[in-house]
């Protein structure tokens, strides 16, 4: 045990002198907190799930407990408490936000310096845009016709499948259908 961080203790945030109880139900807390289903996106929640089982699993039987009680206290790591929950920031890493910002002032800083070192030759004029012009609307109104349907195209006999199937012997010429 390197630091009072690394302590399952810290990990479960309990104290040293909890109870089986205590233990248990700092577990089950930490355990629905950051189960990899729930935790996504967000560190490693795997790895953090497997301290929390690994920690839970030594606390929680008294002969393993005693041992690990017996360990810290030859590492000199009980003396104080750390804070209990990691540090979570969002999952996002905060130097990532830095470096976009950094990027925009420095890009914003060169369009300026550009703008103000650049000299200007005079106004630029922009001849008007001509407005489209607009058909008459009586004219337009009169030419309006009706809706016709299209003539039917008869389908020639080389492309007619059907027809081509008959003609190779394929299959018989289809029935006609009595009419009504």
């Amino acid at each position: 045990m390197s630091s009072p961080a690394d302590t399952f203790y810290a990990l479960l945030g309990v104290a040293q002198q909890a109870t089986s109880g205590d233990i248990r139900m700092a577990y089950r807390r930490r355990a629905q907190k950051y189960h990899p289903d729930k935790y996504r996106g967000r560190g490693d929640a795997a790895a953090l799930m497997a301290q929390l089982n690994r920690a839970y699993e030594v606390l929680s039987d008294p002969q393993q407990r005693a041992a690990y009680d017996r360990d810290i206290a030859a590492s000199g790591a009980g003396g104080r408490q750390p804070p209990a929950v990691p540090l979570d920031l969002g999952g996002k890493p905060w130097y990532l936000l830095w470096f976009t910002l950094s990027v925009i002032l420095l890009t914003l800083g060169f369009v300026a310096l550009k703008a103000l070192s650049s000299p200007r030759s005079g106004v630029v004029n922009v001849p008007p845009v001509a407005a489209p012009a607009l058909p008459d609307t009586n004219a337009a109104a009169a030419a309006i016709k009706p809706w016709t349907e299209p003539p039917q195209r008869p389908v020639p006999q080389a492309d007619d499948p059907v027809a081509r199937l008959v003609r190779d012997g394929v299959i018989e010429r289809p029935a006609k259908r009595p009419s009504p």
